[in-house]
């Protein structure tokens, strides 16, 4: 009897990345601000130029986008 929750494919969307495979954290060199300050001058970042968030893999479910159904174990039956 196949899954209801995945219906059948085993593996269901990641809730944390919501099925992109990426999450985007503020920038940790500019805390976000998408500027930095040297010297008296301030600057486009280079760390994320000067977007202030970084793309990173989703930790969750390895950048895949997708995670094993919990309901079924990745087994796709119920």
């Amino acid at each position: 009897m196949q899954c209801n929750d995945c219906e059948g494919k085993g593996k269901v969307e990641c809730s944390e990345c919501e099925g992109i495979g990426s999450i985007d954290l503020d920038c940790e060199k500019c805390m976000g601000e998408g500027t930095t300050r040297e010297g008296g001058i301030t600057t486009r970042c280079p760390e994320c130029n000067g977007e202030g968030r970084i793309s990173e893999d989703c930790p969750d479910c390895d950048g895949e986008g997708q995670k094993d159904c919990e309901s079924c174990g990745g087994s796709g039956e119920a």
